[in-house]
């Protein structure tokens, strides 16, 4: 859902729901809880009027989600897998089977057979 903003007429950016548009000071998460609350002109209190939550439905919009593609559980899987380091582990391990596939095949037969052929002689 794309309004236009209503804050300043000079402002021709269009708002994107869910989506503040008015960048605070730093990251939400990295502000003090009255920090953020200063920045964003909200009385930890008593919360807003109704006056100023209409203004800033008006401005803002709904608090809701557009009708977008959602969650794409292929795109996560192929993300996962064509992760750098889920193809370093990948390469890792294949070298390790075809090591221990090699010593299994040639090296432990070769051991065992010269066992026997020491403990026939005894």
């Amino acid at each position: 859902m794309v309004k236009k903003s209503t804050a300043n007429n000079n402002d021709t950016t269009p708002h994107v729901s869910g989506q503040a548009n008015k960048p605070l000071s730093k990251p939400a998460h990295s502000l003090s809880f009255d920090e953020a609350a200063k920045e964003l002109q909200a009385n930890v209190q008593d919360g807003l009027t109704v006056k100023e939550a209409e203004a800033r439905l008006l401005e803002y919009g709904k608090n809701e989600l557009d009708n977008g593609p959602g969650v794409q559980p292929f795109k996560i899987l192929i993300r996962q897998i064509a992760n750098a380091m889920m193809l370093v582990s990948l390469a890792m391990v294949s070298r390790l089977f075809f090591s221990l596939s090699f010593w299994v095949k040639n090296v432990l037969p070769f051991l065992f057979a010269n066992l026997k052929l020491k403990s026939n002689r005894s």
